[in-house]
């Protein structure tokens, strides 16, 4: 035990039943309760997946806003995410605030959810990687990032009562995996619980706090509820630690009574405690500690908005979510395209859009060279609290972009929306940028790409469809309080390929301003699995990002498995000519699947580096034994 751990565990010993039965429930909506006597400061906790709202809510308190978690995750780039939470730490240091509740890594598991802008992927390799990295940005500036929300929390519909129905094997190889980097590779200092249940226990009851979370990851953090996710005496027994927001709740004196009366052990209270205490220590709000410094010479401005790590823009009607900031500026698409375009109409999501405005777009595009047309959502589509009922952009523009582009072939489709909308005229544009929600540098953003300055250089983190119909996994809708994830492991991709659908664009889809010859991949045994390594140049006159993806299949299994599921990726930046030498780590991990433990089907797999999950790729072949060798 280090000397930390026995000044904490002392520290708990000192400390009467009502004093630490008082530190587990918090002082206020956004704090937690302070102790002098031990030198504990109150610690301040705010949301924060794109932006730290803080304590304090209003125009006089503005907040840097943010590209979506959606907007990040197109970025395929461990390195833009670990930036982006550099961001968010110094942010929260500015306004006095310990502990960032994000990021959200629930899965996109239908396109219906309402608050997939908040969340990164479709996939749970894709998704824990950037978790871990933006969990590393965030504490290594000395602030607390909090993963969220523990565990399949992917709709929004029933959320406060629903229960998951979901078979173990698709609970630990994708919605716990998509979890896992967060805790066992950046050491998050807190989780955040759910407020639905599984298989009929609420999150902050559940043993899933405990197994995998504690045990097997070796989670030594804070276990802090959604708010008001905690609402009797059994979450005490379970491995939640903090409940919010404070002071009442469901914990309090009939806790304390609680544990007098032997119905909850003293010991688990003292757990608690100690790590409340543990997480004071790393913060800075216990006495003699600090919190470490913001990384020096890391730009606030450019940290995530800057030319090189700028990979998906949009506007700040963004969606809705508790985590809403007063931003400091907004340049919003007019302003951003000035000097580009000559003129312009404004029709927004929400508007009935009269005739005259569709006639008069329609014409105007016909009279202009090029026609730069904006699409989207808002936060009355896509917000927290309700899932969606449609993919359909709001309002008459499937119409309008249809009249413009048969007006106007040369038409540029710029689609500003936080998760998949249906584009039925997509194949009619001269060319569709998803932009996403990208913050409030939207405008100069969309100028920069649409005037060649800067490429793109995203790649899809999710699988856009072509028709509603052809969603293989939908259903965000419980029925007498359940919602059943009868389709297992195959979620996004996975389930497009196994039903054997085309969709408009493949999860990893995506295109910049130049072009790359990418060589036969190599792949050698490393220490925890393989490496493939690929040669890759720049064939353009210009700068840009390619991203190798390597997926994992198993012809002839023997088991239920997807067709073919993303083992390992890497983004690669090369100027005009440069070349290469991709490397892309494959872990053991990534041949297992879950049979009461991590097993391994032995014999022959395939390793395809490949565009997207779509692209059929190149092939090189391994082979695992059943210790996973």
């Amino acid at each position: 035990m280090s000397t930390d751990d026995d000044r904490i565990r002392e520290m708990v010993a000192r400390l009467s039943l009502a004093e630490k039965v008082g530190l587990l429930t918090g002082r206020d909506f956004w704090s937690t309760t302070p102790l002098p006597s031990i030198g504990l400061r109150s610690i301040v906790l705010s949301d924060g997946p794109s932006g730290v709202r803080g304590p304090v809510w209003d125009e006089r308190d503005p907040s840097i806003n943010l590209p979506s978690a959606t907007a990040l995750s197109s970025s395929w780039d461990v390195a833009v995410a670990t930036r982006y939470g550099v961001v968010a730490a110094a942010e929260a240091r500015r306004k006095g605030v310990d502990v960032v509740l994000g990021p959200t890594i629930n899965l996109h598991r239908s396109p219906l959810g309402g608050r997939h802008f908040e969340a990164f992927s479709e996939d749970p390799v894709l998704t824990a990687a950037l978790a871990a990295a933006y969990v590393s940005g965030v504490q290594g500036a000395g602030v607390a990032a909090t993963p969220k929300h523990y565990v399949a929390n992917d709709f929004e519909t029933e959320r406060f009562t629903a229960s998951v129905e979901v078979d173990e094997r698709a609970l630990r190889e994708v919605y716990l995996r998509a979890f896992e980097d967060a805790v066992v590779v950046a050491r998050a200092w807190v989780v955040m619980s759910a407020y639905n249940a599984v298989n009929g226990v609420t999150a902050s009851e559940h043993d899933l706090l405990e197994t995998p979370l504690n045990s097997e990851w070796g989670f030594d953090g804070v276990v802090v509820s959604d708010w008001t996710a905690v609402r009797s005496i059994a979450a005490a027994r379970a491995s939640q630690d903090l409940a919010m927001p404070g002071p009442a709740g469901a914990w309090g004196d009939p806790l304390a009574a609680a544990v007098r009366a032997g119905e909850v052990a003293e010991a688990a209270i003292d757990r608690k405690v100690a790590r409340i205490l543990r997480l004071a220590a790393r913060v800075g709000a216990l006495e003699g500690t600090a919190p470490r410094d913001v990384p020096a010479g890391d730009d606030l401005g450019a940290a995530i908005l800057s030319p090189s790590t700028r990979t998906a823009p949009a506007r700040i009607e963004a969606g809705r979510t508790y985590a809403l900031t007063y931003r400091f500026e907004y340049v919003p698409v007019p302003g951003g395209l000035e000097g580009l375009l000559a003129t312009g109409i404004g029709l927004g999501p929400d508007s009935t859009a009269p005739e005259r405005l569709l006639a008069g777009a329609e014409s105007l595009a016909r009279e202009s060279d090029v026609v730069v047309l904006v699409v989207g959502t808002n936060s009355r589509v896509e917000s927290e609290g309700r899932d969606r009922t449609t993919l359909r952009l709001p309002g008459r523009q499937e119409e309008l972009a249809r009249r413009v582009i048969a007006a106007n072939p040369r038409t540029v489709v710029v689609v500003n929306s936080g998760s998949p909308v249906l584009l039925p005229a997509a194949d009619d544009a001269a060319a569709v940028l998803l932009t996403w929600f990208g913050g409030q540098e939207y405008g100069t953003a969309l100028g920069d790409i649409l005037s060649d300055a800067e490429e793109p250089g995203g790649r899809l983190p999710t699988t856009w469809p072509r028709a509603f119909e052809d969603v293989p996994v939908a259903n965000v809708t419980p029925e007498n309080g359940r919602l059943a994830y009868d389709e297992g492991i195959h979620i996004g991709y996975r389930a497009w390929l196994r039903a054997g659908r085309e969709p408009l664009y493949w999860f990893g889809q995506g295109e910049g301003y130049t072009t790359f010859a990418v060589g036969e991949p190599r792949v050698a045994p490393v220490a925890d699995g393989f490496e493939v390594v690929v040669d890759v140049r720049n064939t353009g006159d210009r700068a840009g990002k390619h991203v190798i993806q390597v997926y994992a299949a198993r012809p002839g299994t023997a088991i239920d498995r997807p067709v073919r599921w993303l083992a390992g990726f890497q983004a690669v930046r090369l100027g005009p000519g440069e070349a290469a030498a991709a490397r892309v780590a494959v872990p053991r991990r990534a041949f297992a699947h879950w049979d009461d433990g991590w097993s391994y089907e032995p014999g022959e797999f395939d390793l395809v580096v490949a565009r997207s999950a779509g692209d059929p790729g190149t092939v090189v072949r391994v082979t695992i034994q059943d210790d996973g060798r």
